[in-house]
Parts: structure tokens; sequence; C-alpha cells
């Protein structure tokens, strides 16, 4: 990943933004690879701050600031996405991801008790740890 990043500098001194691609395959495989979330959300973050619009980093951080229940963050993210969304059905499916999140955060302040459950099985199920 690191080659790829430097190859790219190297090669686009010019254009801007970098092909930040090489940074979203880092967390990826981050995630994937070593369970780091906090390690993946900030190399999605990195990569954001260098092209605003990469519509695959953005996607991917606000996937992981779900698994974190940064809800919040999440809608931001995909509210982001729904800007830059070229298709109607990625488009929709920013819309999709958005409302439901937002149900989610409604029903965790409606009904804390069960949202924390909720949130302590889904953990169970990815295999993270359990705070």
């Amino acid at each position: 990943f690191e080659k790829a990043l430097q190859l790219e500098k190297e090669n686009a001194p010019t254009r801007s933004p970098i092909n930040v691609l090489p940074i979203v395959n880092k967390a990826l495989a981050t995630y994937q690879w070593k369970q780091d979330l906090d390690a993946a959300i900030e190399l999605c973050e990195e990569a954001i701050a260098i092209d605003s619009e990469c519509d695959a980093a953005i996607a991917t951080v606000a996937q992981l600031y779900l698994q974190t229940s940064r809800l919040d963050d999440a809608i931001k993210m995909f509210q982001q996405h729904s800007k830059i969304a070229r298709t109607a059905p990625e488009l929709e499916q920013c819309f999709t991801f958005e409302y439901a999140t937002r149900a989610q955060q409604e029903f965790a302040k409606n009904y804390p008790t069960q949202a924390k459950e909720l949130e302590q099985m889904a953990k169970a199920m990815a295999g993270m740890p359990m705070p």
C-alpha cells in the first residue's frame, strides 16, 4: 500500500488530488486483517482529507462509523456521499443507509436498554470486544 501511494505521488505531481484508493484499500485491509477499526477510520479520514469527493473513502468510513456506533458521523458521510452520487441506485443506497441510521439513532434514544443489548449482540456476532 505504501509503495502504491508513493508511486501515485511520484507519477502524478501535477494532478490534484492524487488517487487515494491505495489509502482506502489499506484501510479495508487493516480492518479485515487486523480488526483495527480505529486505524481503518483514520486511514479513510486521511483519504477524504486529500480527496473530499472519493466515494470509496466516504462510503467505507460511513460503514466503519456505523460499526463503532458513531451514528452522527455516519449520517454526515451518507449525506456527503449522496451529494456526489453518480447514479440513481447509488443515490438510493445513500438515502437508504442515512434513513436506516436515523431510525437506529431514534430507536437508541427511545429504547436505550434494548439498543445497548442489540449493540452487544451485534459486536458478539462480529467478534468485536465488548465494553
